[in-house]
């Protein structure tokens, strides 16, 4: 009982919503810019269909208010005043249900929205000349002059009325709502100095100048934000025109030089909306792609550093097991010396340094953990690196700081460095590095260059290369190569490589005294 009365409450709340709205449409309306028409059609157009029946109450209302006092005073009979007031609507809504049925896209598609509104402006205005001719109403002596006028007049209302509540509706597609917000305001600005030079404008070429000059801005808004921004710059210049048209409060009376703005603002519009529509998709179809193309960077990304913590495990492992017989050579080379077997104890120290030295060559080929103590300089020039490569002498260039750079940022140029040299097989290299900070982005530039012959072409090398290129593409990298040269630059402006740590936690102990021990070794 409660819920029904709660619904009756809603549909009389919302029928004596239209009323006021209707009222203040049409005392701000011209002749050829009736307003209520575009509110009429909005409203049936995006209202659920159970406030329908209070549409058709409002609407009649706000007509019968208007149209009985029109009728008395022009001797017209109160039937036609009734009856066209309390029939418009639902002639019209049974326009709009044959226009969702047969044609369910042209009320969803931006590109098609403007053609429903035509067709449902066409219906309207035959409904109207219908309903007058039968309840001998006023009919105009040039009914096809009168027809194709008010059609053109009342289509532009129903865009501003429609666009804005589509913008509204789906606002949640915006990708920039802030920098949409800024262009509108400046286009609205450029839009109401020319209403306001058209309004004070005496003659017909300033006017009609000035009427014309509304088109830009919203030129300028369709190609910014496609179809949102053509509706925005439609909807002002529609307003403009309107509001500028000077009432005569004579019935029928048409201004030609504002219907010739009518004419060009209605084919204008249409052609706008239709090319903001085309741009929109293309903004969300590379907005789509700009999106894929983060995931799977991000998936890039997730696999290498799996692949990095992986083979940081293994390094681990390979501590913590040379570990393991650094105690036992201590303790077997300590019980010989007890025995007095000095010089079995000393060639036991002897293996027990070598094997350390291999373990700690080892764990560095897998995992360069001395980025993580020294950083990417101290690494390059360590003879571990030149192990790496095979002792090719190399003639390293380093310059700039990389106090304030990540971890995951040095081990990924680290990387990358290693690839590039592996896909230039040479007796000599020239690699430099440099490292930076611009604008708060910092960055590792570098160049490995084949200090020798040109390179030979091995499958190592070419799988170096689609490594490399695996890097560049998921870290964002810009990536130069030629015969002898590769030159890459890294940076962590996508926020991943600043923030995005490879290694949560510290090097374990076994590690750790592995790698105090390096310079001993």
């Amino acid at each position: 009982m409660g819920q029904g009365f709660r619904r009756v409450g809603q549909a009389i709340a919302v029928a004596g919503l239209y009323y006021l709205a209707y009222r203040f449409a049409w005392f701000h309306s011209a002749d050829q810019f009736f307003l209520p028409a575009g509110l009429r059609v909005a409203s049936l157009l995006f209202l659920p269909y159970r406030y329908w029946p209070s549409i058709f109450i409002g609407d009649a209302a706000a007509m019968i208010s208007l149209r009985v006092p029109f009728a008395e005073e022009h001797d017209l009979p109160l039937t036609w005043a009734y009856g066209s007031a309390l029939a418009f609507s639902p002639l019209l809504a049974g326009g709009l249900i044959a226009l969702r049925r047969y044609w369910p896209t042209g009320v969803e598609d931006e590109r098609l929205i403007p053609f429903a509104l035509l067709a449902i402006t066409v219906w309207g205005v035959i409904a109207n000349i219908s309903l007058n001719a039968v309840l001998s109403g006023p009919v105009e002596a040039a009914l096809a002059s009168y027809f194709y006028k008010v059609s053109a007049g009342q289509y532009l209302t129903s865009l501003v009325a429609v666009l804005p509540m589509l913008i509204w509706l789906r606002r949640s597609q915006v990708a920039n709502p802030a920098r949409l917000a800024r262009d509108a305001a400046i286009g609205l600005a450029l839009l109401l100095g020319a209403y306001l030079g058209a309004r004070w404008s005496d003659a017909t070429w300033q006017r009609l100048t000035l009427l014309g000059l509304m088109v830009v801005p919203t030129l300028a808004l369709t190609v910014l934000h496609g179809w949102r921004g053509a509706a925005i710059g439609i909807v002002a210049a529609n307003l403009s025109l309107g509001l500028s048209i000077p009432s005569t409060g004579l019935p029928g009376n048409r201004d030609l030089a504002v219907f010739v703005a009518q004419q060009t603002l209605a084919v204008m519009g249409t052609f706008l909306l239709l090319v903001g529509a085309t741009i929109s998709k293309e903004h969300e179809r590379a907005r789509r792609l700009r999106t894929l193309t983060h995931e799977q960077r991000l998936l890039a990304r997730a696999d290498h550093l799996s692949q990095e913590r992986s083979l940081r495990d293994q390094a681990e492992s390979l501590a913590a097991a040379q570990q393991q017989r650094n105690e036992w050579f201590r303790e077997t080379a300590q019980r010989l010396k007890d025995e007095g077997h000095y010089e079995l104890a000393m060639e036991l120290n002897a293996q027990s340094v070598a094997s350390t030295r291999i373990a700690y060559q080892q764990a560095s080929d897998l995992y360069p953990f001395q980025i993580e103590m020294r950083g990417l300089f101290s690494t390059l020039r360590s003879p571990q690196f030149s192990a790496r490569i095979g002792c090719v002498p190399v003639s390293l260039g380093l310059t700039g700081s990389l106090d304030s750079h990540s971890v995951t940022l040095q081990l990924v140029a680290y990387r990358c460095i290693c690839h590039a040299l592996d896909t230039l097989p040479a007796e000599s290299y020239k690699v430099s590095v440099k490292a930076g900070s611009t604008n708060g982005t910092r960055w590792i530039a570098a160049t490995v260059l084949n200090a020798g012959e040109k390179a030979i072409r091995t499958k190592e090398s070419r799988m170096a290369e689609v490594q490399l290129d695996a890097k560049m593409r998921a870290y964002a990298g810009k990536l130069k190569r030629s015969a002898r040269k590769r030159s890459f630059m890294l940076s962590d402006d996508d926020q991943f490589l600043r923030r995005g740590t490879t290694i949560q936690d510290g090097l374990s102990l076994p590690l750790t005294s592995l790698t105090m021990k390096s310079s001993e070794l």
